[in-house]
C-alpha cells in the first residue's frame, strides 16, 4: 500500500492555517480600523472647534457691542459733558460713590480727552487683581488719531435725521504687541448737540487671561496679532492645524477698528482626540483577544469533531491492512456521531 495517512500532519497543517488566517485578519482589521477611526475623530474634533470659533467670534462681537453701548450711554450725558468742559469736578464721586466708573463697567481703562486731545482723565485697571496699573506708555497718544477722527466726523448728519451718521467708533486695535477692544465716542449733552465737548474712550485689554474669562474656555490659550499679509487661503470662518497628537491650534481672521486684518489664534490640548485614541487602542486589543479566543474555539471544535475521529479511522485502516479486527465500539453512537 501507499504512504500511510498521518493525522498529526493534518492537525499541524490545520493549526498553521488557523494561525495564518488569524494573523491575516488581525492585520487587515486593525489596519482598516486604525486608518478610518482617527480620521473620524479628527472630523468630530474639527466640528467642535468650528463651533468653538463661532462662539468666540460671537462673544467678541457681543463684547464690542456692549462696550460701544456703555460708552455711548456715558458720552451722551449732560453730567459727562459738563465734566469735560471743566464745570463738574464731582463727576466721578457723585455718580459712583461706592465704587469707580472703571470697576462698575468692568473695564481695563478709561480716558477722557478735551477737544484738543489733552488727557483730562486716564486710569488703567486690572479687573482680575482689582488693582490700578501704570498707564501703557504712548497708548493715549496712539489713540489721538481715532479721537480726532471721531470729532471731525461728528457734524455729518444725514438728511431726515437728527443723529450723526458716524457717532463714534468701536473695534479692535493692537498697540505695543497687545490687543485692545475700544469704543471712542464724542461727549455731548444730547444726540442733537452741535458741538462735542471732548472724547470718551473705554477699553479692555484682550490678553490671554481676559479672553479665557470672557469666552469661558479656561483650557484654551488665546493670542491676537496683526496679520500684514493674509494667506490666499485664509478664510474668515477660520482654519485648524493639528500640531501634535496632544495639541491643536485653530485660528480665525478678525478686523481692527480700521478694517486691517488681525489673526486670532487659539491653542489647546486635544481631549476628544486623546480619549478617542485611548478608546481605539483598547478596542483594538479587545478585538484581537476576541479573535484569538474565537480561533481557539474553532480549533477545539474541529479537533474534537473532525480530527480525532479521522485519527481513529486512520488507526483502524492500519489494523485492516494488518488483518486485525476492527473495534466496532469506537463507532457506536456517541458524542461525535449521534
Amino acid at each position: 500500500m501507499g504512504k500511510q495517512f498521518k493525522p498529526r500532519s493534518l492537525r499541524l497543517l490545520f493549526i498553521w492555517l488557523l494561525v495564518l488566517s488569524l494573523s491575516f485578519f488581525i492585520i487587515i482589521f486593525i489596519s482598516i480600523f486604525n486608518a478610518s477611526m482617527p480620521k473620524m475623530l479628527e472630523n468630530a474634533e474639527n466640528q467642535y472647534l468650528n463651533k468653538q470659533m463661532d462662539v468666540v467670534g460671537g462673544v467678541l462681537e457681543s463684547s464690542r457691542s456692549k462696550l460701544f453701548l456703555l460708552a455711548e450711554d456715558t458720552a451722551i450725558w449732560e453730567e459727562t459733558f459738563q465734566y469735560v468742559m471743566g464745570r463738574n469736578p464731582g463727576f466721578f464721586r457723585n455718580n459712583w460713590p461706592a465704587t469707580s466708573l472703571i470697576e462698575a463697567f468692568n473695564l481695563n481703562f478709561v480716558i477722557f480727552k478735551d477737544n484738543k486731545n489733552n488727557d483730562l482723565f486716564f486710569e488703567f485697571y486690572n479687573q482680575q487683581t482689582g488693582k490700578k496699573l501704570e498707564q501703557p506708555e504712548g497708548l493715549s497718544a496712539f489713540l489721538n488719531t481715532l479721537a480726532r477722527e471721531v470729532l471731525e466726523n461728528y457734524p455729518h448728519v444725514p438728511e431726515n435725521s437728527s443723529r450723526p451718521a458716524a457717532f463714534g467708533k468701536s473695534g479692535l486695535i493692537v498697540y505695543d504687541s497687545r490687543a485692545y477692544s475700544i469704543a471712542v465716542m464724542p461727549v455731548v449733552p444730547s444726540p442733537d448737540s452741535p458741538t462735542p465737548g471732548g472724547v470718551l474712550i473705554f477699553g479692555n485689554l484682550l490678553d490671554n487671561s481676559y479672553l479665557k474669562e470672557l469666552t469661558h474656555y479656561p483650557d484654551v490659550d488665546f493670542e491676537i496679532s496683526p496679520l500684514e499679509n493674509p494667506p490666499a487661503g485664509a478664510r474668515a470662518e477660520g482654519s485648524i492645524s493639528h500640531k501634535e497628537d496632544n495639541l491643536i491650534s485653530s485660528s480665525m481672521l478678525l478686523e481692527d477698528i480700521d478694517g486691517k486684518p488681525l489673526l486670532l489664534k487659539m491653542t489647546a490640548q486635544r481631549p476628544i482626540y486623546k480619549l478617542g485614541k485611548e478608546a481605539l487602542d483598547r478596542s483594538s486589543l479587545l478585538l484581537t483577544v476576541a479573535m484569538v479566543l474565537f480561533t481557539g474555539m474553532i480549533f477545539f471544535i474541529v479537533n474534537k469533531l473532525v480530527l480525532k475521529p479521522l485519527a481513529r479511522l486512520s488507526a483502524d485502516m492500519s489494523h485492516i491492512s494488518g488483518n486485525e479486527l476492527i473495534d466496532s465500539t469506537k463507532y457506536s453512537p456517541g458524542s461525535e456521531f449521534p
